[in-house]
């Protein structure tokens, strides 16, 4: 409890900040800040010299179901898949041992899945980069993990996030997420400076569709479908893909977005979260950007599924969720659950993005 307390005491809303006689600018600028931590489909956390976890933002607690903290110093540890705990952890601390030492400052960068008090799991790509002061000293470690994949068994989760002074100005500014907003229509209205930093392209070619110039060439018409699926049917957009920068190199990134509301919670506009994990798929981890698995063609295995789920993967070609499938076939929201997870194993796919991608390609309009 005194480590939560101590937690809290990093939140500073726009209120206390106006009460000490904050300029208006600073204040807009934390209400902005503020708003952006509520919306933010990241997990947040940083950590001490040693890696030990000194703050998780509220989407941590979410999905896991327990307090901030639990998860406090090695707390963090027990809320980690087994089958991923001791990978997860030995390579950590051998990263948090080279950066003392002077030797890493690439970041750190990893694939894992979150456990929940319920059982059910999340699958999460963290980054964490460095923190050190003006004379290079190691203060800790900020990181951004993002979902890249679906729960296995799903919970109703709040889009809300811890906000504060701390916690927002540590993830615009130390987070290595980059960050992008859109109006209702998904035309760019802003990105932050790591996203051009990440991009190799500056916010005033950005804006509108200037992005889509970004996307690698072989990725663009799959991530533009994906998009536009996900604004007409005000489902999750959740995509990995490349960027292409100005000197021909190639990044590997995951976009995460979630929707902006008013407060009469009228929908406005889009944030999205961006993270690098170039360095996963050059290791060989998770898919290929045609969203087949590593293991081998999904074509090949198509013959394994059922009747019925064959059904599910036409509706799931049409844009419905998981609800609508499960009245228009008569099944429980439960049962078309199973029915999807079974494919993602009879195909070898890890993700929502990926069955999307693969039933994409079997409908006739994506072939």
């Amino acid at each position: 409890m005194e480590k939560e307390v101590s937690q809290e005491n990093r939140i500073k809303n726009a209120d206390a900040l106006e009460d000490k006689g904050g300029t208006s600018e600073a204040i807009a600028e934390q209400k902005w800040l503020d708003r952006l931590m509520r919306v933010s489909p990241a997990v947040v956390h940083c950590t001490d010299s040693e890696g030990n976890l000194v703050i998780v933002n509220r989407r941590w607690c979410e999905l896991t179901g327990r307090s901030a903290s639990e998860a406090m110093g090695h707390g963090w540890q027990k809320m980690i898949h087994p089958e991923d705990r001791d990978a997860l952890i030995a390579e950590w601390q051998r990263y948090v041992r080279e950066a003392n030492r002077g030797i890493r400052k690439d970041g750190f960068c990893f694939e894992y899945r979150l456990l929940h008090k319920d059982g059910s799991w999340v699958r999460l790509c963290a980054r964490c980069v460095e923190e050190r002061d003006d004379d290079g000293i190691l203060l800790g470690f900020c990181g951004a993990s993002l979902e890249v994949s679906e729960r296995k068994v799903e919970a109703k989760i709040s889009s809300r996030s811890a906000s504060g002074d701390d916690l927002s100005l540590y993830f615009q500014n130390s987070s290595p997420a980059s960050l992008y907003r859109t109006d209702v229509n998904g035309s760019c209205l802003w990105v932050s400076e790591k996203w051009e930093e990440l991009s190799d392209c500056p916010l005033k070619d950005a804006l509108g569709n200037g992005w889509h110039r970004v996307i690698h060439p072989d990725d663009l018409e799959r991530v533009l479908v994906e998009w536009r699926r996900a604004l007409e049917t005000r489902t999750q957009f959740l995509c990995e893909s490349r960027y292409l920068r100005h000197d021909g190199s190639v990044v590997w990134v995951c976009s995460r977005v979630s929707e902006q509301h008013d407060e009469r919670g009228n929908l406005i506009g889009y944030l999205g979260v961006v993270i690098d994990i170039t360095e996963l798929r050059q290791k060989g981890v998770g898919n290929n950007h045609d969203g087949t698995n590593h293991s081998g063609s999904t074509e090949m295995k198509c013959s394994k599924l059922s009747k019925r789920e064959n059904e599910v993967m036409g509706l799931l070609c049409d844009g419905l969720p998981n609800k609508l499938m499960a009245q228009r076939l008569g099944l429980s929201v439960r049962t078309i659950e199973a029915h999807r997870a079974s494919i993602m194993r009879k195909l070898g796919l890890r993700s929502l993005a990926e069955l999307v991608r693969y039933a994409l390609k079997q409908s006739p309009a994506g072939k």
